[in-house]
């Protein structure tokens, strides 16, 4: 941070050739300095590794530069909605603690003005922008602002949230090509695949807000979806337990049907048989005739094509929404 003023009460030394002197750091006690502070400062030192990093440079028109490295530790408010596909703005606000602005004006330098440094790379965010300008929060006191404008990097959320999900959704998918009659290994299947995406939900590094964000979103959907495919197999076994107690129920009073007529009409029972098939079945209804169609396997056999594409369309719609926004 460096700190540039003019104070006319200030007298160069005369023996002095250079266009500028170097001011012992007991001269802060002696000058006036400007009572500048951050606003939104949260914790600050200045860094001291071997000795102080800061001087003061007195020039021959009387202007006094005032140069400190400093470490400072902003609070920045963060709408977390999008994560982790949100762009964040952080402001850095400078004013003066006791000076109005009619006595003490800040301005940014021209020639050094708030810049990025070369090396300075951040795990979670690119940073994209850097500007400065002035703000008025009050209209009595000086004010300056500075913004860095962050992109968060979603890299590590793909590789570690989204595509285990996503596979973990389609391992879900795999049942319906499992025969119902093999319940162990469609029961093991979903459920474990339930609760591995539930334990991921758990591992994802969530924020801790009050609000659903993107990720909440995503994670919910896989879930849900997880959740659903274990809801068609206990509708798929139920239906098939339906069919078999159906079938043998028929087959059993087809059975003591036939005995009946034998002891009344005693004849070839072959003859009973065709008579039983030739009878006209009765008037199917619209519910009926669709009815008859829902059987296990055209249950499953119909989950194997819509659940993959309402997965993929629900995945392209939560890309259009939130990457990038």
């Amino acid at each position: 941070m460096t700190k540039r003023w003019t104070d006319d009460r200030l007298m160069f030394p005369v023996f002095v050739d250079e266009e500028k002197v170097v001011l012992d750091l007991n001269w802060r006690k002696r000058i006036w300095m400007p009572d500048v502070f951050f606003e939104n400062s949260i914790e600050g030192h200045v860094q001291d590794t071997i000795i102080p990093n800061m001087y003061i440079w007195l020039f021959k028109n009387k202007t006094i530069q005032f140069t400190a490295r400093i470490s400072i530790e902003f609070s920045c408010h963060m709408d977390l909605r999008l994560f982790p596909h949100d762009t964040q703005e952080c402001d850095m606000i400078i004013m003066s603690l006791a000076h109005t602005e009619d006595e003490m004006q800040l301005i940014w330098d021209k020639d050094s003005n708030i810049t990025q440094g070369e090396h300075i790379v951040l795990p979670q965010f690119e940073i994209i922008k850097v500007s400065s300008s002035d703000c008025k929060k009050d209209v009595r006191f000086s004010c300056l602002k500075g913004s860095v404008m962050m992109t968060r990097r979603s890299g590590y959320y793909i590789t570690n949230v989204y595509i285990p999900t996503s596979l973990i959704v389609f391992m879900s998918m795999l049942s319906f090509w499992i025969p119902p009659d093999a319940v162990p290994a469609r029961v093991t299947l979903g459920v474990t695949s339930l609760l591995t995406i539930v334990t991921k939900q758990y591992q994802a590094s969530l924020p801790n807000v009050s609000y659903i964000v993107a990720l909440n979103i995503w994670l919910s959907a896989c879930i849900g979806f997880v959740f659903v495919s274990l809801l068609e197999y206990a509708t798929v076994i139920a239906l098939h337990t339906h069919l078999k107690k159906m079938s043998k129920i028929n087959v059993s009073t087809f059975n003591e049907q036939v005995k009946v007529v034998h002891k009344i009409y005693p004849r070839d029972t072959r003859s009973i048989r065709n008579g039983w098939t030739s009878r006209k079945p009765k008037r199917e209804t619209f519910w009926t005739k669709h009815l008859a169609k829902l059987t296990p396997e055209n249950i499953d056999y119909a989950s194997r094509i819509l659940f993959p594409c309402v997965f993929i369309s629900q995945c392209s719609i939560y890309w259009a929404i939130y990457y990038h926004n």
